[in-house]
């Protein structure tokens, strides 16, 4: 009688479990941001001026680690010479204009619309990869879209009744965040596939953290007001530089690298879920009928393509 050996996964699967399990943790770090820069705004700080601090904290660890790359060769002149401005390019669009765009909109939502809006994402980038990439969407978007904006509409609906105008304003700024992330994540993947992720990361970053502090200092009367923050404010800032920039932008790079943007985007569906129970239990944000009804119209399509995806 002879056993069979113990068949064990072959690298393209272990790639793929691990690729939306980086997604899975950076979309849950990503997820924490709202509810501390809600927590920094009641100190009234604007969003440009934490933004910069963000940026502030995160760029000597980016710079540290672009010279240890540089060090070990894998960050090369030759490199940057070639990639360098893409890479940068597609730094500022993803870091720079979807971040600045999300901290403005945060000042007019709350904290559990914006991580819904945002998560709403993937169905840009899908439709961003048909007209792009012509890669023609499955049957099951043409539901899953419009049922998933419809559950945008539902807590738009609720708040604009109990809130007022400004819901309209700032779901439309985190709506232009979202789409600018879309295209991020379709426009990085080719240039990942030429170089490390971490390679990526760090010139993307630095790139959005350069742009970010020049909008600081054109946009900024009084350019020592970022020294006269109270001092929580530092540490939100310092909070959501390192966990939720510098570690979410490594782990997001490496799962679009392992497999592709749109199963990277499709992951994570808890990341509205634990935002709506963060921002109860700390921000005291109401979790309504409407909530429920609303995330569950968003968090189940996106689930169901996530799933789908991860079989193919």
């Amino acid at each position: 009688m002879t056993t069979s050996p113990i068949a064990l996964p072959d690298n393209a699967t272990q790639d793929r479990t691990k690729g939306i399990l980086l997604a899975a943790f950076a979309t849950a770090l990503f997820s924490a941001k709202g509810i501390f820069i809600k927590l920094a705004y009641q100190y009234q700080v604007d969003s440009v001026t934490l933004m910069s601090l963000r940026m502030l904290f995160s760029l000597p660890i980016y710079l540290a680690l672009g010279a240890w790359g540089w060090h070990q060769g894998w960050l090369s002149s030759q490199l940057l010479k070639r990639h360098g401005m893409p890479i940068a390019a597609i730094g500022l669009l993803g870091y720079y204009g979807a971040s600045f765009f999300d901290l403005w909109g945060l000042e007019y939502v709350p904290a559990q619309l914006e991580r819904l809006v945002l998560f709403a994402y993937p169905t840009f980038t899908v439709l961003l990869s048909w007209w792009w990439m012509k890669q023609r969407p499955t049957r099951q978007m043409f539901w899953i879209l419009p049922i998933t904006w419809a559950g945008v509409a539902v807590m738009v609906g609720h708040d604009l009744k109990q809130q007022g105008q400004h819901i309209l304003l700032g779901t439309g700024l985190v709506a232009t965040s979202a789409v600018i992330f879309a295209f991020y994540m379709v426009f990085s993947k080719p240039l990942i596939n030429k170089v490390s992720s971490a390679a990526f990361t760090i010139v993307a970053m630095v790139a959005a953290s350069i742009g970010i502090l020049l909008h600081y200092l054109f946009s900024q009367p009084n350019l020592l007001v970022i020294t006269q923050q109270p001092l929580p404010v530092y540490g939100y800032g310092l909070i959501i530089a390192l966990f939720c920039t510098v570690l979410p932008s490594f782990m997001f790079s490496d799962a679009i690298r392992l497999v592709g943007p749109d199963k990277t985007s499709v992951t994570g569906s808890l990341g509205p879920v634990c935002t709506a129970i963060a921002a109860v239990l700390i921000l005291g944000e109401p979790f309504t009928i409407w909530h429920l009804l609303g995330t569950a119209m968003v968090v189940v399509p996106i689930t169901f393509m996530a799933v789908t995806k991860s079989k193919h």
